[in-house]
Protein backbone atom coordinates (compact mmCIF):
# COMPACT_ATOMS: atom_id res chain seq x y z
CA UNK A 1 0.00 0.00 0.00
CA UNK A 2 1.28 3.41 -0.92
CA UNK A 3 -0.70 5.35 1.65
CA UNK A 4 -1.01 5.76 5.38
CA UNK A 5 -3.47 3.85 7.53
CA UNK A 6 -5.36 5.79 10.21
CA UNK A 7 -6.97 4.18 13.25
CA UNK A 8 -8.14 4.94 16.77
CA UNK A 9 -5.62 6.94 18.76
CA UNK A 10 -3.62 8.27 15.81
CA UNK A 11 -2.15 11.75 16.14
CA UNK A 12 -2.35 11.44 19.95
CA UNK A 13 -6.13 11.88 19.87
CA UNK A 14 -8.47 9.45 21.64
CA UNK A 15 -11.41 8.89 19.31
CA UNK A 16 -12.35 5.43 20.57
CA UNK A 17 -16.02 4.68 20.01
CA UNK A 18 -16.79 7.41 17.49
CA UNK A 19 -13.82 8.12 15.23
CA UNK A 20 -13.89 5.17 12.83
CA UNK A 21 -15.48 7.03 9.90
CA UNK A 22 -13.15 9.98 10.38
CA UNK A 23 -10.14 7.64 10.40
CA UNK A 24 -11.42 5.96 7.24
CA UNK A 25 -11.72 9.37 5.65
CA UNK A 26 -8.10 10.11 6.57
CA UNK A 27 -7.00 6.79 5.03
CA UNK A 28 -9.03 7.54 1.90
CA UNK A 29 -7.54 11.02 1.56
CA UNK A 30 -4.05 9.61 2.04
CA UNK A 31 -4.70 7.06 -0.73
CA UNK A 32 -5.22 9.84 -3.26
CA UNK A 33 -1.90 11.43 -2.38
CA UNK A 34 -3.16 14.29 -0.24
CA UNK A 35 -2.01 14.92 3.32
CA UNK A 36 -5.12 14.24 5.43
CA UNK A 37 -6.28 16.87 7.90
CA UNK A 38 -6.13 16.19 11.61
CA UNK A 39 -9.16 14.42 13.02
CA UNK A 40 -10.04 17.59 14.95
CA UNK A 41 -10.28 19.46 11.63
CA UNK A 42 -12.62 16.80 10.27
CA UNK A 43 -14.72 16.84 13.44
CA UNK A 44 -15.02 20.62 13.22
CA UNK A 45 -16.14 20.39 9.58
CA UNK A 46 -19.17 18.33 10.65
CA UNK A 47 -19.72 19.66 14.17
CA UNK A 48 -18.41 23.10 15.09
CA UNK A 49 -19.16 22.27 18.74
CA UNK A 50 -17.61 18.77 18.65
CA UNK A 51 -15.63 19.46 21.82
CA UNK A 52 -18.91 19.86 23.77
CA UNK A 53 -19.97 16.33 22.81
CA UNK A 54 -16.60 14.90 23.81
CA UNK A 55 -16.52 16.75 27.13
CA UNK A 56 -20.06 15.61 27.97
CA UNK A 57 -19.60 11.96 26.98
CA UNK A 58 -22.01 12.30 24.05
CA UNK A 59 -19.61 11.10 21.39
CA UNK A 60 -22.23 8.95 19.65
CA UNK A 61 -23.66 12.24 18.37
CA UNK A 62 -20.40 12.70 16.45
CA UNK A 63 -20.97 9.59 14.33
CA UNK A 64 -21.01 10.18 10.61
CA UNK A 65 -21.90 7.84 7.77
CA UNK A 66 -20.52 7.25 4.27
CA UNK A 67 -23.01 9.76 2.81
CA UNK A 68 -21.40 12.43 5.02
CA UNK A 69 -17.94 11.41 3.84
CA UNK A 70 -19.19 11.74 0.27
CA UNK A 71 -20.31 15.32 0.94
CA UNK A 72 -16.95 16.20 2.50
CA UNK A 73 -14.96 14.64 -0.36
CA UNK A 74 -17.03 16.54 -2.96
CA UNK A 75 -16.95 19.82 -1.04
CA UNK A 76 -13.29 19.88 -0.03
CA UNK A 77 -11.51 17.68 -2.59
CA UNK A 78 -13.91 17.85 -5.57
CA UNK A 79 -14.08 14.05 -5.66
CA UNK A 80 -17.34 12.48 -6.75
CA UNK A 81 -18.60 9.17 -5.54
CA UNK A 82 -21.49 6.80 -5.41
CA UNK A 83 -23.47 6.16 -2.23
CA UNK A 84 -25.11 2.76 -1.97
CA UNK A 85 -27.32 0.94 0.51
CA UNK A 86 -27.11 -2.82 0.68
CA UNK A 87 -30.06 -4.25 2.58
CA UNK A 88 -30.67 -7.83 3.67
CA UNK A 89 -33.79 -7.08 5.74
CA UNK A 90 -36.58 -4.50 5.75
CA UNK A 91 -35.47 -3.49 9.25
CA UNK A 92 -31.97 -2.55 8.07
CA UNK A 93 -33.07 1.03 7.49
CA UNK A 94 -33.11 1.45 11.28
CA UNK A 95 -29.29 1.24 11.23
CA UNK A 96 -29.05 4.61 9.47
CA UNK A 97 -28.66 7.49 11.88
CA UNK A 98 -27.92 10.38 9.52
CA UNK A 99 -28.61 9.28 5.97
CA UNK A 100 -31.87 9.82 4.15
CA UNK A 101 -33.39 6.79 2.41
CA UNK A 102 -35.02 9.10 -0.14
CA UNK A 103 -31.58 10.08 -1.48
CA UNK A 104 -30.75 6.43 -2.12
CA UNK A 105 -34.13 5.77 -3.74
CA UNK A 106 -33.84 8.81 -6.03
CA UNK A 107 -30.35 7.75 -7.10
CA UNK A 108 -31.43 4.15 -7.68
CA UNK A 109 -28.65 2.96 -5.40
CA UNK A 110 -30.29 0.40 -3.15
CA UNK A 111 -29.30 -3.23 -3.52
CA UNK A 112 -30.96 -6.15 -1.78
CA UNK A 113 -29.60 -9.62 -1.03
CA UNK A 114 -30.87 -10.99 -4.37
CA UNK A 115 -28.76 -8.34 -6.13
CA UNK A 116 -25.54 -9.08 -4.25
CA UNK A 117 -23.81 -10.37 -7.38
CA UNK A 118 -24.50 -7.07 -9.12
CA UNK A 119 -23.13 -5.16 -6.13
CA UNK A 120 -20.13 -7.52 -6.00
CA UNK A 121 -19.41 -6.75 -9.68
CA UNK A 122 -19.61 -3.01 -8.99
CA UNK A 123 -17.17 -3.27 -6.07
CA UNK A 124 -14.83 -5.54 -8.04
CA UNK A 125 -14.79 -3.12 -10.97
CA UNK A 126 -13.61 -0.37 -8.66
CA UNK A 127 -10.59 -2.43 -7.67
CA UNK A 128 -9.81 -3.65 -11.20
CA UNK A 129 -9.93 -0.05 -12.41
CA UNK A 130 -6.75 0.49 -10.39
CA UNK A 131 -3.86 -1.76 -9.54
CA UNK A 132 -5.33 -3.73 -6.60
CA UNK A 133 -2.46 -2.64 -4.30
CA UNK A 134 -2.99 1.04 -5.09
CA UNK A 135 -6.77 1.17 -5.33
CA UNK A 136 -8.60 3.89 -3.51
CA UNK A 137 -10.49 2.34 -0.57
CA UNK A 138 -14.25 2.00 -0.51
CA UNK A 139 -15.87 2.95 2.79
CA UNK A 140 -18.42 0.53 4.20
CA UNK A 141 -20.47 1.07 7.35
CA UNK A 142 -23.02 -1.20 9.02
CA UNK A 143 -24.48 1.52 11.23
CA UNK A 144 -22.12 0.69 14.10
CA UNK A 145 -18.73 -0.08 12.58
CA UNK A 146 -17.06 1.56 9.62
CA UNK A 147 -14.22 0.06 7.57
CA UNK A 148 -12.19 0.70 4.46
CA UNK A 149 -12.69 -2.06 1.92
CA UNK A 150 -9.29 -2.35 0.24
CA UNK A 151 -9.75 -5.49 -1.85
CA UNK A 152 -12.27 -8.11 -2.91
CA UNK A 153 -12.25 -11.44 -4.69
CA UNK A 154 -14.74 -14.27 -5.14
CA UNK A 155 -14.18 -15.58 -1.61
CA UNK A 156 -12.69 -12.84 0.56
CA UNK A 157 -12.60 -9.15 1.26
CA UNK A 158 -9.64 -7.19 2.59
CA UNK A 159 -10.39 -4.60 5.23
CA UNK A 160 -8.58 -1.75 6.85
CA UNK A 161 -10.06 -1.57 10.34
CA UNK A 162 -9.82 1.82 12.09
CA UNK A 163 -11.02 0.27 15.38
CA UNK A 164 -7.54 -1.13 15.98
CA UNK A 165 -4.85 0.75 17.86
CA UNK A 166 -1.91 0.04 15.59
CA UNK A 167 -1.35 -0.29 11.88
CA UNK A 168 -0.02 -3.85 12.08
CA UNK A 169 -3.40 -5.16 13.29
CA UNK A 170 -5.54 -2.94 11.08
CA UNK A 171 -5.36 -4.91 7.80
CA UNK A 172 -6.92 -8.34 7.53
CA UNK A 173 -9.22 -10.50 5.41
CA UNK A 174 -12.71 -11.79 6.05
CA UNK A 175 -14.86 -14.19 4.08
CA UNK A 176 -17.11 -12.62 1.47
CA UNK A 177 -20.16 -13.53 3.60
CA UNK A 178 -19.11 -10.79 6.03
CA UNK A 179 -20.16 -8.36 3.30
CA UNK A 180 -22.99 -10.40 1.82
CA UNK A 181 -24.92 -11.16 5.02
CA UNK A 182 -25.09 -7.67 6.59
CA UNK A 183 -26.58 -4.26 5.97
CA UNK A 184 -24.07 -1.75 4.58
CA UNK A 185 -23.93 1.90 3.69
CA UNK A 186 -21.23 2.19 1.04
CA UNK A 187 -19.26 5.09 -0.42
CA UNK A 188 -17.33 4.38 -3.62
CA UNK A 189 -15.12 7.35 -4.50
CA UNK A 190 -14.52 8.05 -8.18
CA UNK A 191 -11.14 9.61 -8.64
Amino acid sequence: MNYNIYHYGCQNFNDTGYGCSYRNMQTLISSIGIEPPLITTLLKYFFTNYRHYIDNNQTRRLWIEPCDISIYMKDIHKIDGKNILYMVSDRDIEMMSRGNIIDYIQNNSIYVREQFNTLFDLLSQHFTKYDQRNAIPIIIDDGVYSYCLIGIDSQNIRLCDPHKFNTDDAIYSKQLDFLKEKFWMIYIPTY
